[in-house]
């Protein structure tokens, strides 16, 4: 795990003004490579490359980057992992190759040379941002993982092309375009993060996950990648070839698969560990790493004094019985207020997640011990674990029944009580009825389904659901899809296509979308910010391609999520541990901004920021504040994005 930055321009003489610059930019993400630097130049070409270390693979000098290939041809920048390298190296072994080291960058690079670049990245099975310079065709070209994983930033402007593992190191480089896209600023509003290709800036991109980008000349538009994996086209293949009921031999084959993946990403030379949060996916992948380690894993989780988003304590459980070595980090008010102002530079564009707060704590906190660290990232969205799968198969179609001009004002009178008012009814019940299941965050969701009720569509439901501030809330400006740029060959809206429900087209389009651009860039910055790797078991692309051919019935069963998860995590943790409300990685934003955050809230939204001027005005923020004061819980995170983005305009602006 590492990070590098780099440039190419019009040709030049000076090798160290070169490698000077490409340095500048390499040493502002030293957090993600602070064991090793390395710069390569070729100045008759213009180009740069730099590079920062995180040792965890072949600790030795044989690891070092960039790195040229065995032929001269290739000069190569990887960040990541590649988990099946060894079957890779045994394969170049038998082509004739011989290595130094016994690192993935070395059988990258031999790889170039014997296959080509995108059939290389057909057969890698990791995550993984990489640059490559091909000397004999004078090109760059930059590819990013399947799923998204590992970040990759690139910027054109005033014929230089740069690129980076993070917006900082664009920053750094010898042009820079600070120009704020708009649209950018109104999907934070909306959705909390900046779907790509788009990025906060208007002449940065972020490479889509799954492609690559050739860059044959300095002037070639960087807009003009293509897919060498198509998540649609993984869709659309388990769809054609899928098992029509849930069977136990799938779930016998999905732990196979799980086992597998779960064995290659275990496969470092430094202290490991993983993340527990006592939830179904976290449960399942520190069980099945033990199992395959037969050791005693070092866990992590964090803790809140609202017990309402606190499941520190089944964590603790899930912990002891599985007898692992177990850490648990409490996160407070007084603890969160010093990390906030630490968002803007961590994430370099504002990331309005507020769980990023939590990710910050507990990385830092597991880096005192580990260098690695295995996460349960990706089951939501593989397996149907979020509440809006539920409404989308069970809810929303019944809903439909009813004509919307019916339908709206009923979700409009169940949404008048504030989230606050409908916990308090959820106590009330089960004080009357103490054989009530426990319900977690009630009202929070009483007011996503009455969003839902108003929705005219299927479309329409997927995108109010997931709506912080609602389209008719902000001002209008021309605004594309949430979906721009993703390579989307189906729709919500067409029921019968490839025989796919809604639930698994909302599916879809979460792992085309906010996964990588919401979740998994979460765990990328906070993890690098504190030099830790994380790695991802459930997303190996064979699991993933796998899952696609498994039924709906598997993913949801009997109105709870992940069934086929559950079914493979009974065989190691008792279900007591685990039957419980799902709350979900969140963190208790609503009471810190009425108590021990309010004061820093009120002062920072009373500072001016004109990114919000074209889609706010200053009524419409003061209103939800006070929304927020008099118990309407959801007005939390329309304010929390308010205040990162005014943060992080203080910051960069």
């Amino acid at each position: 795990m590492c990070g590098f930055a780099g440039f190419w321009s019009a040709p030049r003489t000076d090798s160290a003004q070169l490698t000077l610059q490409v340095q500048t930019m390499a040493d502002s993400i030293r957090h993600r490579g602070p064991d090793d630097s390395g710069c390569w130049v070729d100045a008759n070409a213009g180009i740069a490359f730099g590079f920062r270390r995180l040792s965890i693979l072949d600790l030795t000098s044989a690891g070092h980057q960039p790195m040229l290939s065995p032929s001269g041809r290739h000069t190569v920048m990887f960040n990541g992992e590649i988990y099946n390298h060894r079957e890779l190296r045994q394969q170049l072994s038998a082509a004739g190759h011989t290595f130094r080291g016994h690192g993935d960058t070395e059988v990258l690079c031999a790889c170039f040379d014997e296959w080509g670049i995108e059939p290389t990245l057909r057969r890698l099975r990791g995550m993984f941002a990489i640059a490559v310079w091909d000397a004999e065709r004078r090109c760059l070209s930059l590819a990013r993982d399947r799923l998204g994983i590992k970040p990759l930033f690139v910027h054109q402007h005033n014929g230089l092309i740069s690129f980076a593992s993070e917006l900082k190191a664009l920053a750094a480089a010898p042009s820079f375009d600070t120009e704020i896209d708009p649209h950018a600023v109104r999907s934070i509003l909306q959705w909390l993060y900046v779907p790509a290709p788009r990025s906060i800036y208007a002449h940065t991109l972020k490479l889509v996950q799954g492609h690559v980008l050739h860059l044959p000349q300095a002037s070639a538009s960087i807009y003009e990648s293509k897919p060498y994996w198509s998540l649609a086209e993984t869709v659309l293949a388990g769809a054609e070839d899928r098992r029509s009921t849930f069977s136990a031999q799938s779930v016998v084959r999905l732990e196979e698969l799980l086992l597998e993946a779960t064995s290659l990403h275990l496969d470092c030379d430094v202290a490991l560990g993983a993340f527990l949060s006592g939830g179904i996916d976290s449960s399942l992948v520190v069980a099945l790493a033990q199992k395959v380690t037969g050791s005693r894993l070092k866990t992590f989780c964090v803790a809140f004094d609202e017990t309402e988003h606190d499941e520190s304590s089944a964590a603790a459980a899930i912990a002891a019985h599985l007898k692992t070595d177990h850490r648990t980090i409490r996160l407070s008010s007084d603890a969160a207020l010093p990390l906030i102002p630490q968002l803007a530079t961590t994430f370099d564009e504002p990331f309005a997640d507020p769980s990023a707060l939590a990710a910050m704590i507990v990385c830092r906190a597991a880096r005192e011990h580990v260098a690695v660290a295995l996460s349960g990232d990706g089951g939501d969205e593989l397996f149907g674990g979020y509440n809006r799968y539920i409404y989308g198969q069970r809810y929303f179609p019944r809903m439909a029944r009813v004509p919307h001009w019916m339908r709206a004002p009923a979700g409009w009178l169940l949404g008048l009580p504030s989230s606050h008012a409908w916990d308090r009814a959820s106590e009330v019940a089960r004080r009357i009825v103490p054989s009530m299941e426990p319900e977690r965050l009630v009202g929070q969701k009483v007011q996503k389904l009455s969003r839902a009720m108003a929705a005219a569509s299927p479309a329409d439901m997927y995108e109010t659901t997931l709506s912080v501030w609602r389209p008719d809330q902000l001002r209008q400006i021309e605004q594309p899809s949430m979906l721009d740029g993703l390579v989307s060959t189906l729709t919500l809206d067409d029921a019968t296509m490839n025989g796919l429900s809604l639930a698994e087209r909302m599916m879809y389009f979460d792992q085309a979308g906010s996964l990588a651009d919401d979740q998994l860039a979460k765990v990328d910055r906070a993890s690098m910010a504190s030099s830790l790797e994380v790695r991802v078991p459930l997303l190996d692309h064979r699991v993933v391609e796998y899952s696609w051919h498994m039924p709906t019935d598997s993913k949801l069963s009997g109105g709870v999520g992940k069934a086929a998860l559950r079914s493979i995590l009974n065989n190691y943790v008792p279900r007591e541990l685990l039957d419980r409300p799902k709350s979900g990685f969140s963190v208790p934003i609503t009471t810190w901004l009425r108590g021990p955050l309010h004061g820093w809230a009120r002062d920072l939204l009373n500072q001016p920021n004109p990114l919000l001027e074209p889609h706010l005005t200053k009524r419409d923020i003061d209103r939800e504040w006070q929304n927020l004061q008099r118990g309407d819980d959801s007005a939390a995170l329309r304010i929390w994005t308010v205040l990162t983005l005014t943060s992080w305009a203080q910051r960069w602006r």
